[in-house]
């Protein structure tokens, strides 16, 4: 299986904001599995971008971009992204794990990885 054979359930996943994506146990966070799955599943994938942080940063609008990618006006970005903005914002996403182990579950409730994977099936069908 592949994250584009499963985007559907990972859109479905991900669509109820509401949830409760991780609890804290013993001051660190441990998010359910199927979340786990899908961050396994977009390393083993293409929509990784080795570069993303060169790539956002030439944008002729990283300024802005770097100004509201921390908030939820990312949100509203990511509907004019093309394909490459939006697999670099992905791994950028994915990535920020790795200095705020809190990172997944901001990402996630706010519909961040909701919207990216939308707009994945929409530019790839």
């Amino acid at each position: 299986m592949s994250i584009y054979s499963n985007i559907d359930k990972y859109i479905d996943y991900f669509s109820n904001t509401n949830r409760e994506f991780c609890i804290i146990v013993s001051g660190y966070p441990e998010y359910e599995d199927e979340l786990y799955n899908f961050i396994d599943e977009v390393y083993k994938s293409d929509l990784l971008k080795k570069d993303y942080r060169p790539y956002l940063e030439s944008l002729e609008d990283s300024e802005e971009l770097f100004n509201i990618i921390g908030t939820e006006e990312i949100i509203e970005y990511i509907d004019m992204a093309d394909f490459e903005t939006v697999k670099a914002l992905l791994t950028y996403y994915v990535r920020w794990h790795r200095f705020d182990d809190e990172a997944w579950e901001w990402v996630a409730e706010t519909g961040i990885f909701f919207k990216l994977l939308n707009r994945i099936k929409e530019i790839v069908g």
